[in-house]
């Protein structure tokens, strides 16, 4: 008989978590403990239950997946980190997608059998990735550090100004460029932080503290 894993799942969609939850439940093996929807009560029930494996959404309310791997990979060593999510990663940069430290990579359109496999693969100790991206990405070694969001002196500055409130004209005659230049600036620096708002935004400067002036 395989040892039991405790598993907590978590995404910002409900109907997903069900759907997950049922997947999973045809594996004895595999005790669901918590589901959560936001990244703040993940960290919340880790820091108060064991959990063997946590199955992330990347992009999350509160703190994203990165910032708990980050989180969980320092504070909890004992819970390994599988990322299930709709995230390709040709749309996230490289570093991004192993900056959380995660134990597994799953796109969240597998079946139920390759999450498993990831869930326990990461649960003895090794890396998991989702055999589709294997030919596209390598796997980072064990002692990888990884880069910070990389911003340029021109995307910093343009951070600046959507927190202060200023639309894309005002920053476009703010800084002499053309309203289509601030928006690719803008789908460029959402791409990389994961937001789609100002809102986002704000609150991921926040999350990664990341310096603007520098």
């Amino acid at each position: 008989m395989k040892q039991r894993i405790k598993l907590l799942l978590a995404d910002d969609h409900p109907m997903f978590l069900e759907g997950v939850r049922n997947a999973l439940q045809k594996f004895d093996h595999l005790q669901i403990v918590a589901e959560c929807t936001d990244g703040d009560a993940v960290e919340e029930y880790i820091s108060q239950h064991p959990v063997d494996v946590a199955v992330l959404d990347v992009n999350m309310p509160g703190k994203n997946g990165i910032v708990l791997s980050k989180i969980i990979r320092k504070d909890y060593p004992h819970t390994r980190v599988v990322f299930l999510t709709m995230y390709h990663p040709g749309a996230l940069a490289k570093e991004n997608l192993y900056a959380p430290f995660a134990h597994g990579y799953v796109l969240k359109n597998s079946g139920s059998a390759v999450l498993c496999e990831a869930i326990e693969t990461a649960y003895s100790g090794n890396t998991y990735l989702d055999a589709r991206l294997k030919d596209l990405v390598q796997l980072p070694p064990t002692d990888f550090i990884p880069s910070p969001v990389k911003l340029s002196s021109r995307e910093k500055e343009i951070i600046k100004l959507v927190l202060q409130g200023k639309g894309n004209r005002e920053i476009a005659e703010k800084l002499f460029l053309s309203e289509l230049t601030i928006k690719t600036h803008r789908k460029n620096i959402n791409q990389k932080l994961e937001v789609k708002n100002a809102v986002e935004l704000l609150q991921t400067v926040n999350r990664l503290g990341i310096d603007l002036e520098g």
